[in-house]
């Protein structure tokens, strides 16, 4: 998991690096169907000289891959949510347990043990 920079050691983690699943899928339908747009006209070009066909092989091209791009963003962005809630509930709650059990993963058992008791 990548460790922002700007990161508040006085907040939570789950409330600093909680992101949106709509927000999340939608960046990354607009990239997957941009792709799948240029590589269906490319491929359509090769295929047929019509412009109309190389245009409706960029649309549908375009459009499943933005459908696939927003249920993979959505659902990695869920994902992340969710390793975060479960960071939380083992007692990792602070930016600073992330970093210590970054710098020595064999004490993080003690830490989370330690946090329950």
């Amino acid at each position: 998991m990548p460790f922002p920079s700007d990161i508040d050691y006085g907040r939570s983690l789950v409330t600093q690096m909680r992101g949106e699943p709509a927000s999340a899928g939608v960046s990354s339908a607009l990239t997957a169907g941009l792709t799948s747009a240029a590589g269906g006209a490319l491929l359509a070009r090769l295929l047929s000289d019509d412009p109309l066909k190389v245009a409706l092989a960029a649309l549908l091209a375009g459009g499943v891959g933005g459908t696939v791009g927003y249920m993979a963003g959505r659902s990695g962005q869920e994902a992340e949510n969710s390793r975060l809630l479960a960071l939380r509930r083992t007692g990792i709650d602070k930016p600073s347990d992330l970093e210590f059990i970054g710098k020595y993963p064999g004490l993080s058992y003690e830490l989370t043990r330690n946090r329950r008791s």
